[in-house]
């Protein structure tokens, strides 16, 4: 009786879920973990209640918890990006409703658009179940970014779908459009670290390389989608941490 009792017991504990770090983390991952978190602890613009819990394996990054905003959690996955040996983050995060109904939502969306960037009206918003969908038209990205960053900042929306089309049209055929991309990605002051290839097929983007860090990831789709001409961007880049400069290199003599 006693051995079929513990038989018992042994298969209910093993159907319990494991604790956070069950086992042992690499030294990297580790060290990754510490400066994520110490990021995060820095971060001003995550809001009083965003309770983030984190995780990290192989260096890939798990974001967990809760945020206080959709914002607050874009946020967050860029502090994380900037740190070396991320290779990848994942967001489980929920975003707080903080109870706000949807018609509450809606007129805070429709007062973040009221920018002068959108006076004319072309942007429209409509909400269900705290999820924003962004339509109309603008005349570039960026108005279209700063559309989508504007709403993800309002207190309940959890979720944005940016269907704004941008009106910027172009004439170059896509090789000439890929070379466009890639010296918008290689050259001037706002150059993205790491080595890209460039490809075109209608007006969408397929960028391929190594980046340093995962927030150079961001930072280069946004950067293909800035150019008039590109509408979507296919993503490849793989984060190689050996590009990250050393201290020593990075000093001047």
């Amino acid at each position: 009786m006693r051995r079929i009792l513990r038989s018992i017991l042994f298969a209910a504990l093993a159907l319990l879920p494991l604790p956070p770090f069950a086992f042992p983390l690499s030294s990297d991952d580790a060290e990754i973990l510490a400066s994520v978190q110490a990021a995060l602890d820095r971060s001003e613009d995550l809001g009083e209640r965003t309770s983030l819990k984190i995780k990290c394996d192989a260096g890939i990054l798990t974001l967990g918890g809760t945020a206080d905003s959709l914002y607050a959690l874009r946020r967050a996955v860029r502090r994380a990006g900037e740190i070396p040996g991320i290779l990848d983050v994942v967001v489980i995060a929920l975003v707080s409703r903080h109870g706000v109904p949807d018609s509450q939502i809606l007129i805070d969306v429709q007062n973040a658009l009221r920018i002068p960037s959108f006076s004319s009206g072309g942007v429209q918003a409509s909400v269900n179940s705290g999820r924003v969908l962004l339509t109309g038209t603008t005349g570039s990205y960026s108005q279209k970014l700063l559309a989508e960053n504007e709403t993800s900042k309002v207190m309940g929306v959890v979720d944005i779908q940016n269907r704004i089309r941008v009106t910027a049209e172009t004439n170059l055929e896509e090789p000439q459009l890929a070379r466009r991309v890639l010296s918008q990605l290689s050259g001037g002051l706002t150059a993205v670290p790491g080595r890209f290839q460039v490809s075109m097929k209608g007006q969408v983007a397929t960028l391929r390389g190594k980046v340093p860090l995962y927030l150079n990831r961001i930072e280069a789709e946004e950067m293909a989608l800035s150019v008039p001409g590109v509408a979507e961007v296919d993503d490849r880049l793989v984060v190689d941490p050996s590009l990250v400069p050393s201290a020593a290199a990075s000093i001047t003599p």
